[in-house]
């Protein structure tokens, strides 16, 4: 099921081109679209080639995640996606730094 419905305009541009014009309302049951893209990221920080652009990674995937909960405070998956973010980007930080993870 699409978390869109999806409307398509065809407007002719000349006899051979046409301007095709793609329009989404928004569903309310839905998960914001922002805990996806923080979801992309996380998934991109896994790739990373180094730990600096991996954690520059997680960090954007944090906020995306943060935006999400913004615009539905209860939405937990959104929560679960900031917690392990967090946790993935202390792992990128130097041992014994105060924003590495501490495992006791």
């Amino acid at each position: 099921m699409s978390s869109y419905s999806h409307t398509i305009i065809h407007t002719p541009l000349s006899s051979t081109h046409t301007i095709i014009i793609h329009t989404h309302h928004y569903h309310p049951h839905t998960p914001p679209s922002p805990h996806y893209t923080g979801k992309a990221l996380c998934l991109r920080a896994n790739l990373a080639a180094d730990e600096a652009a991996a954690a520059k990674l997680y960090a954007a995937a944090v906020q995306k995640f943060e935006l999400a909960l913004d615009i539905q405070p209860d939405f937990t998956a959104a929560m679960q996606g900031a917690a392990l973010a967090l946790r993935d980007l202390s792992y990128c930080q130097p041992p014994g730094s105060a924003d590495a993870l501490q495992v006791c």
